[in-house]
């Protein structure tokens, strides 16, 4: 039966999966699609008999060792799919990377922020041994866990390599790179470290030649392309962001057999195109092209000139809460303020999206093309300007830090006190649910599985 007060359902036999009664899918078990989405559902605690269910908790591989995801009842508009957990306090520790070659320079930058655990992996190559003058660079943001992010990060240069290499048309090269996203897809079917795996990763890939630019898009990581001429930021070029409610993306989705509900691909999935995720393509009597969700590239080729400056590259993690122009904006600052160091100015631009609120990893590549070169000639007042504004985001976080430590501890010591402890507002050792001393720390569930989740709400 269902309570209708509260929306939970009440099953007396375990063995008959039910369709939650908020989300309308009633009619999909029928047809038996509810059968492909019970699995995930029940894995992330909602689904068949979660209202009478207590909170469910499990510790996932690879993830921070202070995180443990804490499943609640089911609640809300279908929000038993959950995507990942958060931290009580973001990790701010970055990894940086800088490279230069061929004519260009190149700095990335990765935090984990919120996310219980780091799923982004990215690529600088400016330089390739087994093929000369030729650079790529990509930025792969992971869901599900890290470990197609990490395989992507090992192998696509030699597969681009493989399938590229001695082609000098464009709709030739072009070719090789969807070609290569769809064996390098495929072989991972067979990578004994993906065996068991279920994760998936939403790819950005730029490929630079003598005398072109290639970037190819799947999924909601984004590349944007600034040139020298377009001062005022008016004529960006940006990759467009793949997802289940864009009408060619749902009208496959539905014609593979799936659904989009919540936004989502079969209700759990926020992206239509990525690597692995191979719950969604196991339709045996489709091609790749046409599963639910598909790693095929939107790939697109420019020529290069003298005006192009940079090109960034960026997870979601950044453009959730940054608008192209925005992340434009803040690093040709940077550039005219004489800062030399991409990664450092990628370091910089990811404490801004923390400040801003970003809740998910981050990631960010900045490569910087001969066009730039006049950029580095800052004046007194443009470096003043720039450390200025670095001092205040510093000072901001550092006291927004201050701020969420001072709530989570007064937090801490009134949940101590409800239960018959003795409080421990200084935070101390112990093992209580979350202190600074040692205890696991509480972390915040969000909904859906996906390559993101920017401003706190689930997107990766």
């Amino acid at each position: 039966g269902v309570v209708r007060g509260d929306m939970r359902r009440v099953t007396r036999s375990p063995r008959r999966p039910t369709s939650p009664p908020c989300c309308g899918l009633g009619k999909y078990h029928r047809r038996g699609h509810w059968a492909r989405l019970r699995a995930p559902w029940a894995a992330r605690g909602g689904g068949v008999g979660a209202a009478a269910a207590p909170p469910i908790e499990w510790r996932r591989r690879g993830r921070s060792p202070d995180a443990v995801a804490v499943a609640p009842p089911h609640s809300g508009a279908c929000g038993g799919a959950q995507a990942g957990a958060m931290l009580r306090k973001p990790v701010e520790e970055k990894n940086n990377e800088r490279r230069d070659g061929n004519g260009l320079w190149a700095g990335a930058s990765e935090m984990q922020g919120w996310r219980a655990e780091m799923e982004d992996a990215h690529i600088v190559a400016p330089v390739i041994e087994e093929w000369p003058g030729h650079s790529v660079f990509a930025v792969f943001d992971g869901h599900g866990g890290r470990e197609t992010a990490l395989y992507l990060g090992a192998h696509v240069v030699a597969s681009l390599v493989e399938h590229c290499k001695g082609k000098s048309d464009k709709r030739d090269i072009a070719a090789g790179i969807r070609e290569s996203h769809l064996v390098l897809d495929k072989a991972m079917l067979d990578a004994p470290e993906l065996r068991h795996d279920s994760s998936g990763a939403t790819s950005i890939q730029a490929l630079f030649t003598p005398e072109h630019i290639f970037i190819a898009n799947a999924g909601d990581a984004r590349a944007v392309l600034c040139r020298t001429s377009d001062e005022a930021c008016e004529h960006l070029w940006a990759s467009e962001d793949h997802k289940p409610t864009d009408e060619p993306e749902l009208k496959r989705v539905e014609a593979a057999g799936g659904i989009v509900a919540m936004r989502r691909v079969n209700g759990v999935l926020a992206v239509s195109r990525a690597f692995g995720d191979f719950e969604y393509k196991d339709r045996k009597h489709l091609p790749q092209s046409r599963q639910m969700v598909t790693v095929v590239p939107d790939t697109t080729h420019f020529d290069r000139t003298p005006e192009d400056e940079f090109l960034i590259l960026c997870c979601d993690g950044v453009w959730d809460v940054m608008s192209n122009e925005e992340v434009v904006r803040f690093v040709r600052a940077g550039f005219r303020a004489g800062c030399a160091d991409l990664a450092a100015l990628c370091d910089d631009l990811l404490d801004e999206c923390l400040r801003r609120g970003s809740r998910d990893n981050m990631t960010a590549l900045v490569v910087r093309l001969p066009g730039a070169t006049g950029s580095f000639a800052p004046t007194e007042t443009q470096v003043m300007e720039y450390l200025a504004a670095r001092r205040k985001r510093k000072e901001e976080a550092e006291a927004k830090a201050a701020a969420d430590e001072e709530a989570a501890t007064a937090e801490l010591a009134a949940r101590s006190r409800e239960a018959g402890a003795p409080g421990r507002p200084d935070g101390g050792s112990g093992a209580g649910d979350g202190g600074a001393g040692g205890g696991v720390a509480e972390v915040q569930v969000v909904g859906g599985r996906d390559g993101g989740g920017g401003g706190g709400g689930g997107g990766g």
